[in-house]
């Protein structure tokens, strides 16, 4: 967010009040200040899957599903799981790959 020229960071406990800044609040104060606000959402290293822990769980899956997972319910969860944090990544490596050419 920046009022005037100078930036400001608020950080919030959950994603829920991170989103009623962002939707409801910044745009209230940019209108009632008759002002252009700016705001971007940051994430913690929380938000996000561990690759190394993706990588250890990968190989159990290949040798024994059971050692991670007790029911069916829970592997088919662990395969969508795998293939979302394959998607990130790849996501990431592009976003990396097209910021590093300036595009």
């Amino acid at each position: 967010m920046a009022l005037g020229r100078r930036p400001v960071i608020v950080s919030t406990a959950t994603k829920a009040l991170q989103e009623q800044l962002l939707y409801q609040d910044v745009p209230l104060v940019a209108q009632a200040l008759l002002r252009p606000m700016q705001a971007a959402p940051l994430k913690g290293r929380a938000n996000y899957a561990c690759a190394l822990e993706h990588e250890r769980a990968v190989q159990l899956l290949a040798s024994d599903p059971r050692e991670l997972f007790e029911t069916p319910e829970e592997r088919e969860t662990g395969t969508h799981l795998t293939a979302w944090i394959e998607v990130q990544q790849a996501e990431a490596v592009m976003a990396t790959s097209i910021s590093s050419r300036g595009g």
